[in-house]
């Protein structure tokens, strides 16, 4: 899993078995944009990554709403693919 932060500092990976489908990643940072791609790995290497999906922390909706509040308070997501 490979979380990509807007700069280098902010990039998370995390490594998982297989029957994992969630994943909580904490040490975020509020108001970078991250980028999530996952990836299924074998003796061989990896294999095609998945469309990437962005979000932010404490991000508002269209109409100045905040949402992804827990998130913001807490520095965490959960993943799940």
């Amino acid at each position: 899993i490979w979380c990509l932060g807007n700069e280098s500092r902010y990039h998370i990976n995390r490594t998982v078995d297989g029957s994992t489908h969630s994943i909580l990643i904490s040490g975020l940072v509020v108001g970078v944009t991250y980028r999530v791609e996952v990836a299924a790995s074998t003796g061989a290497g990896p294999g095609v990554k998945s469309e990437a999906t962005s979000f932010q922390l404490g991000e508002s909706d269209q109409n100045g709403i905040l949402v992804n509040l827990d998130a913001r308070l807490y520095r965490t997501a959960v993943i799940q693919y």
